[in-house]
């Protein structure tokens, strides 16, 4: 449904604000299905005088709100929306009483949930509407604004969840008082800040206002104890966001003259020849990268408005990253006090810059893969942990426990084993586990929770959003690989056999709160694991769901999308690869059933065969793992952007048949087809990127090896060159496609310069150029003709946008996204079970110390070629790529 509501909103508002909307998904919080749209939507117009009022710190960002809420507002008269999707907006009864839509929004879209109430109290004092409302305005300022604040960003999903569950709760009329108490200062953000703070620390969950007669302690208490955290919460984010301090009064105009940012300095403080100035002068956005301890590592990445047109692209934006502006703060790189601003203490920031570029590879290289890295569990580990929890349930369903407890409680300790039992076999969080529903398919439109179970497979169910992406239009999605919300994970060890009689909907973990299972987990189990031996990092429930995900990002180092799709954990190592690669739900299951079928033996799990069903975990036998993989439908997951097979082929068809035609048009048309034809050749096999001219020079492949030196991706250091295999038809097709640039320039048959002025976008360019522009050598590189009048044309380079036209001209939504070949060359690898580090090779997908062409990698050519050039002559047979002579 969220997808057809998306849909019938984008159609409505018009494409320009359904862009807009894009654009203020990361602000507003907005969740995937809208929820509550409608009411949070005329809310914001209400609240337009306040934001006004704001926004000046934030630019026109409130201006664009407000206008898209106006538009929003105004779909609340269309009957088809506010009728139909009624449920999504308003909430939906139950019993005696409203659900209202924000369940399960809450915590990860807390600003937009704080922003569907409004205070309403008959019988309360008027100024208090007003309070809420400016506390709501302040909320969402404070929001963007601290959104810029890089170095913090660690904390502020915690700062914003916890400041929208006060804003939520304080139309309550146990938290009245505290309206009160701000209403002369919600409109000063550093009163405010102070006051919120303030209130946080002398305030406890039971402590009540002696103006609120009808508080009820016992109410209050058990409904509210996390209220001195959340005030304190918001104070931190409006202090975040204003830069607050207690030595600087807010709005003192020598504030820019201090050290406020953790070590970002403004751009006259650097030399113009440092990457830096060109990244802060170029306006680029940070994100966090890596981190280690409270160090953060941050990596600048194109900024919002560049950064939608790369998502319509189908490009991953941290593909643009600048790692030579590797950002970690002053703080952490020379060990200053955080009340230290004086710039002229600073060392020479040629010092600080080397520092900060060797704490950021250090950061980064602590974050690989390693097989033997200190954090992963080591196989006796892992097998002290299992057997130590299946001795534990063996002896308390046999009534062996060392000390005599009751039968309910017996009863918790299975329990919490269980969990347990679970966490470990799906790396999944206690709380998930506990929430887990059984649904009626994996494929159920509306799972619950993030973990699921379908009973009727005998498999585990988790849900998948995937990565950011722009809205596509149902013609387009058609051509596409179809992607599910959902990763399929094996019962490898047989946990789901004691759950056969939960119906559907019911929740099997979750007979008592996660807090009864903690508890009887301390008291009883955790003494005895730590007697057998167990390690100290495996005897909590998170500490358990850990194991198995190291193990198996352990297993290959170049494979890190396995791992966080089956755990569903966000890793900054296997982001790209997620953003272009469609993984075979069976294959991916089967990835799952193989490694846990390896280690059951490694650890001597008990087996099925063996009739002990006393046991917790035991290992099937191999007929039961293959009918439970069997069951899974072929499908796919990851990657919704990777064209399909069929549509591609006719792609190649109708140019190929476009130049043997008898009538082909004018020699400016042939070339463009002959050069279309070799573009597409060429980034199918290579999966080059859809950017400015990403092949310079096709006269420098080298021609014994049919290789090429791609420098496509913006990097000053060259650590991400690659070196590219062109199949012989591709090669012999280049070769054709230069030969008759030859003999066109020679014969006059064009009107050719031999030249092309064009940006210097890349490093590549700009490091050889030494300017922002540079001269492209026509008779080498893939150009079009472009028809700017009649009988005038004129040459433009190849970039993903050109090429994308040009397909077009020939065949209307042929080509609907610019970058669709590096998304199906690197689906088509991986669906072949070629490694995952030989894909990481040939797609320029690695991180630090993951490079595979520098002086100390390992990587043979000689055996990358021989090994890639059968996937890739596959790949082109399936697609019908032949050469075309001409």
């Amino acid at each position: 449904m969220g997808d057809r509501l998306h849909e019938a909103i984008c159609k409505r508002l018009g494409p320009e604000l359904c862009r807009l909307q894009e654009s203020l998904k990361a602000d507003l919080q907005i969740p995937d299905g809208c929820e509550g749209l409608l009411p949070i939507a005329g809310n914001l117009v209400d609240l337009e005088p306040k934001l006004a009022d704001l926004g000046h710190v934030v630019g026109n960002r409130t201006d664009q709100i407000t206008r898209w809420a106006r538009a929003v507002d105004t779909l609340k008269d269309d009957e088809l929306i506010s009728i139909h999707f009624a449920d999504r907006f308003y909430g939906h009864h139950e019993k005696d009483r409203i659900r209202p839509p924000l369940h399960g929004v809450y915590t990860d879209h807390a600003i937009w949930a704080a922003m569907w109430f409004r205070y309403w109290n008959a019988d309360s004092q008027p100024q208090r509407h007003s309070t809420y409302g400016w506390l709501q305005a302040q909320l969402l300022v404070a929001s963007v604004l601290a959104e810029k604040k890089w170095h913090m960003r660690y904390i502020l999903p915690n700062r914003r969840k916890a400041a929208g569950r006060l804003v939520r709760n304080l139309h309550d009329r146990g938290t009245e008082w505290i309206l009160d108490r701000l209403q002369d200062v919600c409109q000063r953000p550093q009163e405010l800040s102070e006051s919120l703070t303030e209130m946080g620390k002398q305030v406890s969950p039971d402590w009540q206002d002696s103006r609120s007669n009808a508080l009820d302690s016992g109410r209050f208490t058990r409904r509210y104890r996390s209220l001195p955290s959340d005030l304190k919460a918001f104070g931190d984010l409006l202090a975040i966001a204003y830069g607050i301090s207690d030595d600087t009064p807010f709005g003192d105009p020598k504030q820019g003259r201090k050290r406020r940012n953790k070590g970002r300095l403004p751009a006259q403080f650097l030399y113009s020849h440092h990457a830096m100035y060109w990244t802060i002068l170029k306006r680029m956005e940070d994100v966090q990268l890596w981190k280690e301890a409270h160090v953060e590592m941050g990596l600048y990445v194109p900024a919002t408005e560049t950064r939608s047109e790369i998502l319509d692209a189908a490009i991953d934006p941290t593909e643009f990253g600048v790692p030579e502006g590797a950002a970690v703060s002053f703080d952490d790189v020379l060990g200053f006090n955080l009340d230290v601003s004086d710039l002229g203490s600073l060392p020479h920031l040629s010092t600080v810059f080397a520092k900060a570029a060797h704490k950021a590879r250090h950061i980064a290289v602590q974050n690989q893969r390693f097989r033997i890295a200190r954090s992963r569990p080591r196989l006796q580990e892992i097998k002290r942990l299992v057997s130590g929890l299946n001795d534990i349930y063996r002896m308390a369903s046999s009534g062996q426990l060392p000390n005599d407890i009751s039968d309910s409680e017996c009863e918790k300790l299975c329990r919490a084993l269980e969990i347990a039992a679970a966490c470990l076999v799906t790396g999944t969080p206690s709380q998930d586990v506990r929430n887990a529903r059984i649904v009626k398919g994996t494929d159920d439109g509306n799972q619950p929770t993030d973990l699921n179970i379908d009973l009727a497979s005998g498999v585990w169910v988790r849900s998948y959003e995937g990565p950011e992406r722009r809205h596509v239009r149902e013609d387009v999605a058609s051509e596409l690989v179809p992607s599910k919300k959902a990763v399929v994970i094996p019962d490898a060890w047989g946990l789901l056999r004691r759950k056969k009689a939960t119906a559907i909907g019911g929740k099997p973990f979750a007979i008592h709160q996660l807090d009864t299972y903690t508890d009887v987990w301390d008291r009883q189990i955790r003494p005895l694991l730590d007697r057998m031996g167990v390690s100290g990092r495996h005897q909590t429930f998170d500490g358990i769901a850990s194991v198995l995900p190291a193990w198996f990002r352990g297993l290959e180092e170049g494979d890190h999308i396995s791992p966080a799709m089956l755990f569903g954990q966000k890793d900054p190592l296997a982001a790209t690869h997620q953003f272009y690669t469609a993984v075979s739900r069976e294959k991916l299951a089967q990835r799952f059933q193989e490694v846990m079928d390896d280690l059951a033996a490694a650890i001597d799990l008990p087996s099925l065969d063996q009739g002990n069903d006393t046991v917790l975990a035991r290992c099937p036998v191999g007929s039961s793992s293959k009918v439970a993989i069997s069951s899974i439908e072929k499908s796919w997951v990851g990657d919704d952007r990777t064209p399909r097979v069929l549509p591609l082929r006719k792609v190649v068809k109708d140019i190929r048949d476009s130049i043997t035609a008898t009538d082909v048009g004018s020699s400016y048309a042939f070339h463009n087809r002959l050069a279309l034809y070799t573009a597409l050749g060429l980034v199918l096999a290579t999966g080059a990127r859809a950017i400015r001219t990403p092949i310079p020079d096709l006269s420098a492949v080298h021609g014994p090896t049919r290789t090429l030196c791609l420098q496509e991706k913006d990097r000053g250091d060259g650590l991400h060159a690659r070196l590219a295999l062109l199949p012989q038809r591709v090669y012999e097709q280049v070769q054709i496609y230069l030969a008759w640039l030859q003999r066109s320039f020679l014969s006059g048959s064009l009107d050719m310069p031999t030249v092309l002025q064009v940006k210097a976008t890349k490093s590549r360019d700009r490091s050889r150029y030494g300017s922002e522009g540079f001269l492209l050598d026509l008779r080498k590189s893939v150009y079009f003709w472009q028809e700017v009048a009649p009988g005038k044309w004129s040459p433009v380079e190849l970039t993903g946008k050109s090429l994308q036209q040009q397909c077009e001209q020939l065949s209307t939504g042929s080509w609907p996204i610019e970058n669709q070949a590096r998304h199906f060359h690197r689906t088509y690898l991986t669906a072949l079970g070629v490694a995952p580090t030989l894909i990481n090779t040939m797609m320029g997908h690695w991180h630090y110390s993951e490079e595979p062409w520098t002086a100390y990698s390992s990587m043979d050519p000689h055996r990358l070629r021989g090994e890639v050039e059968p996937i890739l002559d596959r790949m082109l047979d399936d697609l019908r790529f032949e050469v075309v002579r001409v």
